[in-house]
């Protein structure tokens, strides 16, 4: 997770990067602690609705990916 300059401007968001293919999105700092207890778990076991990830996932058996995170917020060039 990234506090960086666009946190500053936009406000109350932040950078997560996937380890294996440094792959970032945008999301709001509320929506973290949610999402990464998912994607750790590999299911959506968390109150998905609160982290803006939709009820659609909601009730999903299926492994919660970082190919969904990507499709629920958005993505990022990393800077540098």
């Amino acid at each position: 997770m990234t506090v960086d300059f666009s946190t500053l401007e936009e406000g109350a968001t932040v950078t997560l990067r996937d380890r294996d293919t440094s792959q970032q999105i945008r999301l709001p700092i509320s929506a973290v602690v949610g999402l990464v207890k998912a994607l750790v778990e590999q299911h959506p076991a968390v109150p998905l609705d609160e982290v803006g990830l939709g009820s659609e996932v909601a009730g999903c058996l299926e492994p919660f990916t970082w190919a969904d995170a990507t499709s629920k917020f958005p993505v990022v060039e990393a800077s540098g």
